[in-house]
């Protein structure tokens, strides 16, 4: 394209358009004069991998006559030739983005960096908006576009849990960020750890505006309510509860790490779909009940008719467990192998014995016992210590002894057999030693209600004085070492019996209802 006559027809139009420019008006359009160009050379478009966009003096400093320029990375450097004329597109910044055309010539070419020199610049500022046109008609319905990602609850979010997303789903999540929370949508492929409010998760998750929330809501219905019912992720939680033991309806204060304790709310009912766990105040069943493993304080037992029948209770602290009632060993339970119990236990940092309370129990084989529970009399006589523990154990109770005046004057003092300890009430007492250097009259007290009770009595100082143990009336004189096995019936089964009392009377008989076994000893 290096013919005279072309280059003349492109030299008439471009004169053509600047004379059309120019009766636009000088503050709409700038440029400079034109010189003609020299006959053989074409006119290229100088294509350049970058967007230009410069002020408009830096443009007029390329457009200068004869300025040089040095432009790089020149896509068609091929097409290029030196004393092409050329034209670079670009847009004024400061001039609303308007088209500019910088008008060069080719001075070298070097791979895909190309030297000019500045001829002119020229550009147009856009005009103003022409009126609205009238409206068309409307167009065809066109077909059903493919359906958008199912939006899926995905619960609280999780430091460790890795969301992602695809074509078909899209994850959200509710941040307590506020008081009811609020819901994020993962942007991002996948993500884990970026927790949404913050610069490092804003790249995965975007903050769902209120038609999203609302349907968020409908679908995740974090403390949402109906009836009585809290709804907070996996769990259902009742809408009253306690806080530290207090009754209270924050319910937003629930835990879900701990649901059942804690400083936190913990309702009075609390079902954990994704365990199957119930946690319960309080429970009443007339049905059945079937279960593998569970935990309780006290079991009460009580008949159709509602009438209590029996208890176990595990005392606080671990100190034994109580049976209270009638237990039959015989068809209500059988036991095939050996029971063994823990023989000690550490209650508040002290080891002592294991113990088993039982209301009634019926062993048809052997039976022995390492130990006795015992009072242990001292002092002047007047003075008694119950050990629950047997006399090896370092544990006794104080008990003070109560004294009367018989009918004949003397003052009897009163071993009670049956006492409450430490950590249960009636403990019955086997075995009685006293070592004291005063002589004294004893009488032993036990309810009416336990005719057969048997006790064995030892006069342990042996330097010591006798002591008389009143029954039926009658001295039963134990001297330094002595023993002796008393038992106690309350039926007036012969004739001439005296009536059993529990306390020494002056109108009674003294210790009547206890009847010694033969005095054994030193």
């Amino acid at each position: 394209m290096r013919q005279a006559g072309r280059k003349a027809r492109e030299k008439l139009d471009f004169e053509k358009t600047l004379d059309k420019m120019a009766k636009l008006g000088q503050e709409r359009i700038g440029f400079h004069q034109v010189k003609n160009g020299q006959d053989g050379a074409s006119v290229r478009y100088l294509r350049l991998n970058i967007s230009l966009s410069l002020s408009l003096s830096r443009w007029e400093d390329y457009g200068t006559q004869g300025a040089p320029s040095v432009w790089e990375k020149v896509q068609n450097v091929s097409e290029l030739r030196v004393g092409d004329a050329c034209i670079l597109k670009g847009s004024v910044s400061d001039k609303k983005e308007a088209t500019g055309f910088l008008h060069m010539t080719i001075k070298a070419i070097d791979g895909a960096k190309v030297t000019c020199s500045g001829e002119f610049f020229v550009y147009a500022e856009p005009g103003e908006d022409g009126k609205k046109g009238d409206k068309g008609d409307k167009g065809e319905t066109g077909e059903r576009g493919l359906d958008g990602p199912l939006f899926y609850p995905a619960g609280v979010w999780n430091a460790g849990k890795v969301y992602a997303r695809n074509a078909d789903s899209v994850p959200y999540v509710l941040w307590p960020d506020a008081d009811n929370g609020s819901f994020y949508m993962l942007v991002a492929q996948s993500s884990r750890g970026q927790q949404p409010n913050t610069s490092a998760g804003a790249a995965a998750w975007r903050k769902v505006n209120y038609l999203q929330e609302v349907f968020a809501k409908a679908l995740v219905a974090q403390f949402g309510q109906i009836g009585g019912v809290i709804f907070a992720g996996d769990y259902a939680i009742s809408r009253k509860g306690t806080i530290n033991g207090a009754a209270s309806t924050d319910f937003k204060r629930f835990n879900a790490n701990n649901p059942n304790g804690g400083s936190g709310f913990v309702p009075n009912l609390c079902l954990d779909f994704r365990t199957g766990t119930a946690y319960l105040n309080k429970a009443v069943l007339r049905g059945q009940l079937n279960g593998v493993t569970g935990t309780f304080e006290t079991l009460t037992g009580v008949n159709r008719g509602g009438a209590w029948m029996g208890s176990i209770t595990f005392a606080p602290a671990g100190i034994g467990l109580i049976i209270n009632g009638m237990t039959n060993f015989v068809d209500l339970m059988r036991l095939r192998n050996d029971v063994v119990q823990e023989r000690f236990k550490v209650v508040g940092g002290d080891t002592r014995e294991a113990f088993i309370m039982a209301g009634g129990m019926y062993v048809q084989n052997a039976f022995g016992a390492c130990k006795q529970t015992a009072i242990y009399i001292d002092g002047d006589g007047t003075t008694m210590h119950e050990h629950y523990e047997g006399l090896s154990g370092y544990r006794f109770t104080d008990i003070p002894m109560q004294h009367k005046t018989a009918s004949n004057g003397r003052e009897v003092y009163e071993i009670s057999l049956l006492n409450n300890a430490a950590f249960c009430d009636k403990i019955p007492v086997d075995l009685v030693v006293i070592n004291t250097t005063t002589p004294r009259y004893y009488q032993l007290k036990i309810p009416l209600v336990y005719s057969g009770k048997k006790v064995t009595v030892i006069n342990t100082n042996l330097n010591g004085a006798a002591i008389t143990i009143l029954c039926n009336g009658r001295d039963v004189r134990l001297s330094a070492g002595k023993q002796c096995i008393f038992t106690f019936v309350h039926q007036n089964w012969s004739n001439g019996a005296p009536i059993a009392h529990e306390t020494p009377h002056v109108a009674q008989t003294p210790g009547a209802g206890w009847y010694p076994s033969a005095i054994g000893g030193y």
